[in-house]
């Protein structure tokens, strides 16, 4: 070739460019030889590249039908060349060889796994691939991809630091091994030989180094290899079986070789030994499945025999896992996941998925369960601490107690539910007609209200939900009572993780069963009182557990409120079932807010109780045909029971329940508000309205932990109340004597006064009773003044008003009243007299004119006592 000098020249200057780089250093680092910089180091690497890229170029020249071979050769030769140079020189070097490796083996890897994994292109279906057909003869060179990737992989070992030197060969190794039997044209099935061969060796070779990173390596080696095996195999059904053959036993070696007599374990033993554990029991139920299908068997039998596999293995779980705890986390991942697999595969038959996926939530808790009930490993410190005679190590063998064992560093219940989540994803999405007919389909009944059930309430489309999808609800609520009960939890715990299984059943079992309406509407509303009452009635949960329980909680919450939907929805088909419905639901709202264990509970309880209450009043007043007039009579009977309850709970007078007592007490405000606005166009029934609530207003302002601003305001809305109320109804009455207006409002000023003067001895009678005296004389006074009708009957009134007033002044000793009732018995004196002498008896006042200037200074000094003691009433 022409270009062969020219190639060879430029990997000369880069050559030499990178050596005078590399030998540069003294000049920055004045004279220290200790560390290299980055500068010399990228130049070293720039020139161990140009090395590998000009022999390979040259050594092509000789072979040129094996390029990647070549490459090989160049990589491992320039290898071995960097591990003679000093430790101080290797970095620049190592990086440039691992750079002109990448590149090589990412050549040789893009052809091995294309080439073996060609027979996964085969026509046909999973365990039915033509394979007959399949084309068992390379391409010229195609030896060259795995013949590079074994170079490379002995020069990462050998060349590179650890720990790339582990990843790096085990990751050649793997795709060589990968690529050979399509490289050297062997049978489609020899993937199984070989790779069980390799992953053998690998696996043994993992538990033979005491070096964690190189044994982690090895050990991925041997899965890839496996998991290459398992993806050919799938062509057939006794190629599946044998690939998941292999891993069982393989796996069962390295489990039992990997425990050996240490005692703690090592925790790289301990990964490996528990990796292979989980592998047997993710192939376990694939073995039997293939098996049964070589046998000719039907779907639904290889889907029995599949979790007959993984019951097998909880089975092995149950009887070894005392012996081996340092598997038993990889082991019950390995199980569910298996089981898992199992409902995944279900999912295109006609058999039920969800009871597959509730079978595998149900293995994975009980396998959980199994591991909560094994003591910890000990830590590998008590080796150091205790030494193997010492009695206090045999003690530690013995109990696994005390402070010389270490926890389960994943929680056994977070483990459970964490392992059963997705199972349980898997058997909601199966069950998920069923759970749309059960939360969604009432919601068509809106348009049909107390008409009858719709058709969607009638016959329920639950797809291929059946009896069997009601068993796999049961499994999961068996599941998760397991769950909450088998690790000791309280209340709190076992609560929210029950309920979300209890409630599934409940919903869709009418569904599955096809029982008739109102079947699916009643289990609705069991869900959500359950729910509901679940949540209100237990204490949220504080234990290290807490964010998961709380999540929960949070999920049976939503749950609660979906069913709480469906079930008001599906309840509009018929009046009497609506008025059953908001009763229950005012029902469970009174319970939560009466007996709720938080805060919050108790609050959204009286919220929900107040608003079902109203609609409760209200569809009453529909059923049997009144206008909203009188049902706002109702409502507001609702605002005055949630007022009652209020004054009637003690609890709700203390300081700590302040914002649950301003909830209950503004909740009855809302509804007389309401009551208001649907009474607003009929001025009787709201003069009725007001009375009532006038008189319910007073009633709550004596409660005794009322402040007394408070208690004044309550009194004096109350008097508002009651005054509107009162005058409403006069004004509809027609009537007309003005003090039809003004009594009613003194008379309820003057209770105000008097309670006030009860409570607050301090005030003077002109501030407790002045405002109602006022209200009641000087209208009065007035009229009778200017005359009218009824005049000789108000002037009697008046006059017997005054005198009443005066003499419970002067025997109470209050001013207010011995001085408005003194002018008011004058005023009507003088008007009676006027009114029947006429006008001559405007010559009476000149009279006692002459009498009082001829009166004697006796009369003026006990006029002047009067006045005293008329001032130092109150």
């Amino acid at each position: 070739s022409g270009r062969a000098p020219a190639d060879v020249a430029v990997g000369a200057l880069l050559l030499a460019a990178g050596l005078l780089l590399f030998f540069a250093k003294t000049i920055d680092n004045r004279g220290r030889t200790d560390t290299m910089m980055d500068g010399p180091d990228w130049a070293a690497a720039a020139a161990t590249v140009a090395i590998c890229g000009a022999l390979a170029r040259v050594a092509a020249l000789a072979f040129p039908t094996a390029p990647l071979a070549v490459a090989g050769v160049v990589i491992l030769l320039v290898g071995m060349g960097v591990t003679v140079l000093q430790e101080d020189w290797k970095r620049g070097p190592s990086r440039g060889l691992g750079i002109a490796a990448l590149v090589v083996a990412a050549l040789a890897g893009y052809q091995a796994v294309g080439g073996s994994l060609r027979i996964l292109s085969a026509p046909g279906p999973i365990w039915a691939a033509d394979v007959e057909h399949f084309a068992a003869t390379p391409p010229p060179g195609a030896w060259q991809a795995p013949f590079a990737l074994v170079l490379i992989a002995i020069t990462a070992a050998i060349a590179l630091p650890r720990p790339w030197s582990h990843y790096a060969s085990g990751v050649c190794a793997a795709l060589a091994v990968m690529g050979a039997p399509w490289a050297l044209g062997l049978p489609w099935w020899s993937p199984l030989l070989i790779g069980a061969a390799a992953a053998t060796a690998y696996a043994l070779a993992a538990l033979a180094t005491n070096d964690p990173q190189g044994a982690r390596a090895r050990a991925a080696v041997a899965a890839m290899v496996l998991l290459h095996a398992a993806a050919v195999g799938l062509a057939r059904p006794w190629s599946t079986g044998m690939a998941l053959l292999t891993v069982v036993l393989l796996g069962t070696l390295i489990a039992v070789a990997a425990r050996g007599r240490a005692d703690p374990l090592p925790d790289h033993r301990a990964q490996v030994g528990g990796a292979a554990t989980g592998a047997v029991l993710l192939a376990l139920p694939g073995t039997f499945a293939a098996f049964s299908a070589e046998q000719g068997d039907s779907a639904q039998v290889v889907l029995t025999a599949a979790l007959a596999g993984s019951s097998l293995g909880l089975a092995l779980l149950a009887m070894l896992g005392r012996h081996v705890p340092q598997y038993l986390p990889w082991a019950t991942i390995g199980l569910v996941l298996g089981a898992t697999v199992t409902a995944l595969v279900s999912v295109p038959t006609s058999y039920p998925t969800a009871l597959y996926a509730a079978a595998a939530a149900l293995l994975g808790v009980l396998a959980e369960m199994l591991r909560g009930a094994v003591p910890a490993p000990l830590r590998p410190s008590v080796v150091e601490e205790f030494p193997a005679g010492d009695i206090r190590y045999q003690r530690a063998r013995r109990l696994r107690g005390g402070g010389l064992v270490q926890r389960w560093r994943s929680d056994p219940a977070t483990g459970a539910v964490m392992l059963a989540l997705l199972p349980t994803v898997l058997a909601l999405f199966s069950l998920a007609p069923a759970l749309r007919a059960a939360l969604f389909d009432p919601l068509r009944q809106l348009g049909s209200v107390w008409d009858g059930p719709v058709p969607a309430l009638l016959a329920p489309d639950a797809g291929n939900v059946d009896a069997t999808s009601a068993l796999a609800a049961v499994l999961l609520t068996g599941a998760a009572a397991l769950a909450a009960l088998g690790f000791g939890g309280r209340p709190a715990e076992t609560v929210p993780v029950i309920l979300p299984g209890v409630a599934l059943t409940l919903l869709i079992t009418p569904i599955a069963l096809h029982a008739g309406f109102p079947a699916a509407t009643g289990a609705a509303l069991a869900v959500f009182t359950i729910s509901m009452l679940g949540l209100a009635l237990t204490l949220p949960p504080v234990a290290s557990r807490s964010p998961l329980l709380r999540g929960t909680r949070t999920v049976v919450f939503v749950i609660g409120l979906l069913a709480g939907g469906a079930g008001l929805f599906g309840s509009l088909a018929r009046a009497d079932l609506t008025l059953f419905t908001l009763g229950a639901a005012v029902g469970v709202g009174l319970v939560a807010a009466i007996a709720g264990r938080t805060s919050t509970a108790r609050l959204l309880g009286w919220l929900f109780a107040a608003l079902m209450g109203q609609m409760f009043v209200l569809a009453g007043a529909i059923a049997l045909g009144l206008d909203r007039h009188w049902a706002a009579f109702g409502v507001l009977a609702v605002g005055a029971g949630l007022l009652a309850l209020e004054s009637l709970l003690p609890r709700l007078g203390l300081a700590q329940f302040r914002a649950e007592a301003v909830t209950v007490e503004w909740s009855g405000y809302a509804s007389a508000a309401i009551a208001g606005a649907l009474a607003f166009d009929s001025p009787a029934h709201l003069a009725a309205l007001l009375a009532a609530w006038g008189a319910v207003l007073g009633l709550t302002a004596s409660r005794p932990d009322r402040t007394p601003s408070q208690r004044r305001t309550l009194f004096w809305v109350a008097v508002g109340f009651e005054i509107v109320g009162w005058w409403l109804f006069i004004a509809l009455a027609e009537v007309a004597l003005p003090e039809a207006y003004t009594l009613p409002f003194a008379a309820l000023a003057l209770a105000v006064g008097i309670v006030e003067a009860h409570h607050r001895p301090e005030l003077s009678s002109w501030a407790a009773y002045g405002p109602a005296l006022l209200a009641a004389f000087v209208p009065t006074i007035a009229l009778g003044l200017t005359g009218g009708s009824h005049q000789d009957i108000r002037e009697v009134l008046l006059l017997l008003g005054g005198v009443v007033t005066l003499i419970i002044g002067s025997r109470t000793q209050q001013q207010a009243p011995v001085v408005i009732g003194t002018i008011a018995t004058v005023i009507a004196a003088l008007t009676f007299v006027f009114s029947l002498a006429g006008p001559w008896v405007m010559l009476v006042p000149v009279g006692v004119v002459l009498i009082f200037l001829g009166a004697t200074s006796e009369s003026r000094r006990r006029t002047q006592e009067l006045r005293a003691r008329v001032s130092q009433m109150r």
